[in-house]
Protein backbone atom coordinates (compact mmCIF):
# COMPACT_ATOMS: atom_id res chain seq x y z
CA UNK A 1 0.00 0.00 0.00
CA UNK A 2 1.30 3.43 -0.95
CA UNK A 3 1.42 6.09 1.74
CA UNK A 4 2.32 9.07 -0.49
CA UNK A 5 0.60 9.67 -3.82
CA UNK A 6 1.61 11.79 -6.81
CA UNK A 7 -0.80 14.32 -8.28
CA UNK A 8 -1.89 11.86 -10.96
CA UNK A 9 -2.41 9.05 -8.43
CA UNK A 10 -4.34 11.43 -6.16
CA UNK A 11 -6.57 12.48 -9.05
CA UNK A 12 -7.31 8.83 -9.86
CA UNK A 13 -7.93 8.00 -6.18
CA UNK A 14 -10.55 10.74 -5.74
CA UNK A 15 -11.96 10.61 -9.31
CA UNK A 16 -11.13 14.24 -10.12
CA UNK A 17 -8.90 15.95 -12.62
CA UNK A 18 -5.49 17.25 -11.59
CA UNK A 19 -6.55 20.83 -12.38
CA UNK A 20 -9.65 20.52 -10.18
CA UNK A 21 -7.49 19.25 -7.31
CA UNK A 22 -5.13 22.23 -7.69
CA UNK A 23 -8.12 24.61 -7.71
CA UNK A 24 -9.64 23.00 -4.60
CA UNK A 25 -6.28 23.22 -2.81
CA UNK A 26 -6.08 26.94 -3.62
CA UNK A 27 -9.63 27.35 -2.25
CA UNK A 28 -8.59 25.40 0.88
CA UNK A 29 -11.25 22.76 0.16
CA UNK A 30 -8.78 19.88 -0.42
CA UNK A 31 -5.87 18.69 1.71
CA UNK A 32 -2.68 20.58 0.91
CA UNK A 33 0.19 18.54 -0.53
CA UNK A 34 3.53 18.08 1.12
CA UNK A 35 6.77 18.82 -0.71
CA UNK A 36 9.63 16.35 -0.51
CA UNK A 37 12.77 17.51 -2.31
CA UNK A 38 10.67 19.54 -4.73
CA UNK A 39 8.20 16.71 -5.38
CA UNK A 40 4.51 17.21 -4.54
CA UNK A 41 2.80 14.34 -2.73
CA UNK A 42 -0.45 13.74 -0.85
CA UNK A 43 -0.74 11.52 2.23
CA UNK A 44 -3.31 8.73 1.98
CA UNK A 45 -4.44 9.52 5.53
CA UNK A 46 -5.15 13.16 4.59
CA UNK A 47 -7.21 12.00 1.60
CA UNK A 48 -9.23 9.51 3.64
CA UNK A 49 -9.87 12.14 6.35
CA UNK A 50 -10.96 14.58 3.62
CA UNK A 51 -13.35 11.98 2.20
CA UNK A 52 -14.93 11.46 5.61
CA UNK A 53 -15.35 15.23 6.06
CA UNK A 54 -16.84 15.52 2.60
CA UNK A 55 -19.36 12.76 3.34
CA UNK A 56 -20.27 14.43 6.64
CA UNK A 57 -20.81 17.82 4.96
CA UNK A 58 -17.97 19.51 6.85
CA UNK A 59 -16.13 20.89 3.79
CA UNK A 60 -16.49 24.70 3.49
CA UNK A 61 -18.56 26.01 0.54
CA UNK A 62 -16.70 27.49 -2.46
CA UNK A 63 -15.82 31.15 -2.39
CA UNK A 64 -17.88 33.47 -4.55
CA UNK A 65 -16.23 34.22 -7.87
CA UNK A 66 -15.13 37.78 -8.42
CA UNK A 67 -14.91 39.75 -11.59
CA UNK A 68 -17.07 40.54 -14.53
CA UNK A 69 -19.62 37.90 -15.58
CA UNK A 70 -19.13 36.31 -18.97
CA UNK A 71 -21.61 36.91 -21.75
CA UNK A 72 -23.49 33.88 -23.06
CA UNK A 73 -23.51 33.90 -26.83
Amino acid sequence: MKILLTTRETAEAVSMSESKIRRLVSEQRFPPPIAIDGNVRWRMKDLSDWGEQLAAGEIPPPKAKRGRPRLAI
